[in-house]
């Protein structure tokens, strides 16, 4: 009698199915987290952003750094790394934050954007969360803002975070 020292071929097929499975479902859990890693440093740089702000109102009088009600538009996607945002946050509030937040992901369509009340003596900070219980819908990301008096906002859909004052 033959033994046979070996595996068959369709005992291997079963085996790489099974280790094909159990990979697809680990980097599948590994992607949510990475989403929800992103999404953390968004919150934290927008709470960062939020407390220079505080301190170079505190120096300069408002909330407006650069002279125009709306620092940034959302929808044309300038947001916070403007160049023409960067060059007034240098000259008046760098002390405050050296360095201005970029989001983690880098790409245009993830950008941090500021808009300040009529009055200068409000802001909003808005954020693209990818996987948040934090993120709010349109309508209320618009209702927050019209509650801090910020008029003029365009309703950019992809924004669904918002803190401000």
């Amino acid at each position: 009698m033959r033994t046979q020292k070996g595996f068959t071929l369709i005992e291997l097929l079963v085996v790489i199915s099974i280790i094909s499975l159990l990979t697809s479902i680990a980097l599948a859990s590994l992607n949510t987290a990475r989403a929800k890693a992103r999404d953390a440093r968004r919150l934290s740089d927008l709470r960062q952003v939020q407390n220079a702000l505080f301190l170079c109102r505190d120096k300069i009088g408002s909330f407006n750094i650069n002279g125009e009600t709306k620092i940034a538009t959302p929808c044309n996607r300038e947001g916070i790394n403007d160049s023409d945002f960067v060059s007034s946050w240098t000259a008046q509030c760098s002390e405050f934050m050296p360095k201005l937040p970029v989001d983690p992901l880098g790409s245009p369509l993830y950008q941090y954007a500021i808009h300040t009340s009529v009055d200068d003596q409000h802001f909003a900070l808005l954020a693209i969360l990818e996987n948040s219980p934090y993120a709010k819908t349109t309508a209320e990301v618009t209702n927050y803002l019209t509650t801090l008096g910020i008029t003029g906002w365009s309703q950019c859909p992809e924004y669904n975070y918002v803190i401000g004052f």
